[in-house]
């Protein structure tokens, strides 16, 4: 989920924002009220984020399952947070925390698992319950999706690598410390996206250096 893309319908239908226009003042999206901002890579993020906002998006779920997510966010302040939504119903059960990282530009990873979501088309809500949380992604992986192998720590498993706006930036061969490997094979530090080969099993995983 790239929170910038959320459901076409305007103000009350697809989100609500609590103040007007968009504070990050770019071209995307910019005559709706939804306040995004550039994140260094090509893509965008959400941001200024208040208490009581909410967006929505339109998927189609491929497995009936539960999911675990890692969201990549960021935050100056203390108590910020978000929920997730299916169709009104919290899939999460509680509030996720999201940690002050420092600053609105240092992003760290936020997981969890939801409860068990149907296959098929539904509405996906973020909703803000703390002031001040940026977002820039949100990814799912379902707990037992029928057409994954079975990758385990002792197989050696190659992965391809992309950016988070979808850039293909080459492969490496891993047994499972994805962030070690990643560092070790020259990957600057920041977030990737990585897909093991011949699956749909991606990984959202920050490097730290």
């Amino acid at each position: 989920i790239e929170p910038e893309r959320y459901d076409v319908g305007g103000a009350g239908y697809a989100y609500y924002d609590a103040d007007e226009g968009n504070q990050g003042e770019i071209t995307f999206r910019k005559d709706e009220g939804v306040d995004l901002d550039e994140n260094g890579n090509g893509g965008y993020v959400l941001g200024w984020t208040a208490k009581g906002e909410w967006l929505e998006y339109t998927i189609d779920v491929k497995y009936e399952d539960t999911y675990t997510f890692k969201a990549l966010v960021a935050s100056g302040v203390d108590n910020s947070a978000f929920s997730l939504y299916i169709d009104n119903e919290d899939i999460v059960g509680s509030s996720i925390k999201v940690p002050n990282t420092g600053d609105w530009t240092t992003y760290d990873i936020v997981s969890g698992k939801t409860g068990l979501i149907t296959k098929g088309k539904h509405i996906l809500k973020i909703g803000i319950d703390g002031d001040y949380v940026n977002i820039d992604n949100i990814v799912f992986e379902a707990s037992n999706p029928t057409d994954l192998q079975n990758i385990k720590n002792d197989v050696l498993v190659e992965y391809d690598i992309y950016s988070l706006n979808g850039i293909l930036l080459g492969s490496i061969k891993s047994y499972g410390n994805l962030s070690e490997d990643l560092a070790n094979n020259k990957y600057s530090q920041g977030a990737y996206l990585v897909k093991a080969k011949g699956t749909d099993n991606t990984e959202l995983i920050i490097v730290k250096k």
